[in-house]
């Protein structure tokens, strides 16, 4: 093998290294973008209590006001 031919080889393996890791570098940003998205979301089940205690204390506040 010539000195041409090993320089040839050389870059291109580290081209493919540069390329996965900078697929691999992608697919964890964007798994840590999707997880602080679901961590600033509040879970649904929060959202309905809260808007049911809301509803209900609107309903006993309606019934105060009605007696």
């Amino acid at each position: 093998m010539d000195a041409g031919m090993v320089i040839v080889l050389l870059l291109s393996a580290c081209a493919l290294a540069f390329l996965i890791w900078v697929e691999i570098n992608s697919r964890r940003n964007d798994a840590n973008k999707k997880e602080a998205q679901v961590a600033a979301q509040p879970p649904v089940e929060s959202i309905r209590k809260e808007a049911q205690s809301t509803s209900e204390r609107e309903c006993q506040s309606d019934k105060a006001h009605a007696a």
